[in-house]
């Protein structure tokens, strides 16, 4: 019995319908009969047929794509798609089926439209609970092999053992060096799950033809956009880094253009309206940066924001600033309801570009930008419901929050407490306490998180709770890290302004004492967490 496909009724019917379907395309305005046709079958893995074609069994209502049009295949698996010229043929996996690796472990849902023999594919079924994990990375971004060794022994490490069903790396995979993929992509195999890729901007070819600058990422991941589904659930993974050139390289810009818009559009149009959407890709749709730099916002985004209004259930996802962000777009953006649609900006793997002191492992600390850990994401889906949360590789004591105590400009020879200094410091004169204030970095908050404290000694609770504000400026703890380490980091790595800081000033009137700080805050999700630290106050 075959497992479930993901397809809307109008979709099923029409595959039953047999032979007139395999020639049909579902995009609008495209003559088949002016262009090669492309066509093959999707089987069902079976041993029992091995490689007679002619027996095998084929897959009715599977959709395959030239890249923007989509179609879906006949009652026996049969498919046929005009050659628009792009570089590949693929299938959208539907729930209940799983894709076979390749030879290199990557699984295989694409073909090179210009190989000479069938363009045929297999899928094997196997059932797909409707609650499941995704683990989410974003800029692996090694530039030689010693920093490859770094990403396994912390990120791979810890998604290999996580028990998520499968993984998206969103884009910079490297860090222009495309000679590491091959041993990337064998380090992600053993991970024992499949991996889906966006290309990054350091994923690109250094050529002047923008239409040649994606050869190698082709030659090693197959196509730069596609789709795939599970657990009811429909993922888009696409490609915003756009190559400008004029003759020469310029740079780059974040734009999706209009055959991956028409191919976002047809995906949709088999997707019922209350299924979970989730989109990848690398450079945010927006941020907290320079809204004028066309490098690091999405400049069509609107358009992509049109193509999910009216559905209830949302999300995408990017990297590329090595910071962490969470972004509810509306109106303004294109998106129509219902409610916000969430955009999060997922914290890199790499950090602070794999740089910074070394910890006791031999690992680069190489904290972000922003003051979070590297690491990565988990994605938690139940049906249309989605969460996330932050993972730090390797694992923190404190692994949602980072708490400072910041009294910059005060005498560190002052202190009691001579092994941490500055923001570190846990141990404070009374007089210090007149001008300190809190500041808490929630690794993975937004504008929705609410942060308080409160104090308490062995008698309980003596001042709190106190209600924390949103802090605006860099992490301190990140300035006076990075400050202190700085022959450590690369020459481009700088603090930059974080999007989760909160802070308050220290509580007046406390006595000579030691005192429990407790941290609480209620995150993006409404999940409410708390976490503590021991406070020496002396005279």
């Amino acid at each position: 019995m075959m497992g479930s496909l993901t397809l809307t009724r109008r979709s099923a019917i029409a595959a039953i319908a047999g032979a007139t379907l395999e020639t049909s395309v579902a995009s609008a305005g495209v003559a088949p009969l002016q262009r090669r046709m492309l066509s093959g079958r999707v089987y069902r893995a079976d041993s029992a047929f091995g490689n007679d074609r002619q027996h095998r069994r084929g897959i009715a209502g599977v959709l395959v794509s030239n890249g923007v049009d989509i179609v879906a295949t006949g009652a026996t698996g049969m498919w046929q798609l005009p050659d628009r010229g792009g570089s590949h043929v693929f299938i959208v996996k539907p729930t209940g089926w799983a894709l076979p690796s390749r030879a290199n472990g990557l699984p295989d849902f694409f073909r090179p439209i210009d190989r000479s023999e069938g363009l045929d594919f297999t899928l094997i079924e196997k059932p797909e609970p409707s609650r499941f994990d995704v683990a989410l990375v974003a800029d692996t971004q090694p530039q030689t092999g010693p920093e490859l060794m770094f990403l396994r022994d912390t990120v791979l490490a810890s998604i290999a053992s996580g028990g998520a069903a499968f993984a998206i790396n969103h884009g910079d995979v490297v860090f222009d060096a495309p000679d590491l993929y091959a041993r990337y992509i064998q380090l992600t195999s053993a991970a024992a799950m499949p991996w889906h890729h966006c290309p990054g901007n350091h994923d690109l070819d250094p050529v002047t033809d923008a239409g040649e600058c994606l050869r190698t990422w082709h030659a090693n991941f197959g196509p730069s956009y596609y789709a795939f589904q599970h657990g009811g659930v429909t993922f888009l993974i696409l490609n915003n880094v756009q190559r400008i050139s004029n003759g020469r390289y310029i740079g780059y810009r974040g734009c999706l253009g209009p055959d991956q818009l028409a191919f976002v559009r047809n995906v949709l149009a088999h997707v019922p309206p209350d299924a979970l959407v989730v989109t990848s890709m690398h450079i945010p749709l927006v941020g907290l940066e320079d809204p004028f730099d066309p490098a690091g916002h999405t400049c069509d985004m609107s358009d992509l924001m049109q193509l999910l209004s009216g559905r209830a259930s949302t999300v995408s996802f990017a990297g590329h600033t090595h910071t962490t962000e969470h972004h509810y777009l509306g109106l303004p953006h294109g998106f129509a309801g219902p409610g916000l649609h969430h955009h999060h900006v997922l914290t890199t793997a790499c950090g602070s570009w794999w740089s910074g002191p070394y910890d006791a492992c031999g690992l680069p600390v190489s904290d972000s930008r922003d003051g979070t850990p590297k690491g990565y994401h988990v994605l938690s889906i139940d049906g249309s419901r989605y969460t996330t949360r932050f993972v730090a590789t390797p694992a923190l004591h404190s692994p949602h929050i980072r708490l400072s105590i910041d009294c910059a400009g005060d005498d560190d020879a002052d202190r009691s407490d001579h092994r941490l200094t500055g923001v570190q410091a846990r141990s404070l004169l009374l007089d210090q306490t007149r001008s300190a204030r809190i500041v808490v970095n929630v690794f993975d908050g937004g504008p929705r998180t609410k942060v308080s404290f409160l104090m308490a000694n062995h008698r309980g609770v003596v001042s709190g709770p106190v209600t924390m504000a949103p802090r605006a400026g860099p992490d301190p703890f990140t300035v006076m890290s990075f400050c202190r380490h700085r022959e450590d980091l690369k020459s481009w790595v700088a603090p930059a302004s974080s999007s989760h800081l909160w802070d308050a000033p220290f509580p007046p009137d406390l006595a000579v004492g030691s005192y429990r700080l407790i941290v609480r805050w209620i995150d993006e999700y409404g999940r409410h967490f708390e976490d503590a630290s021991i406070i020496e106050l002396f005279s």
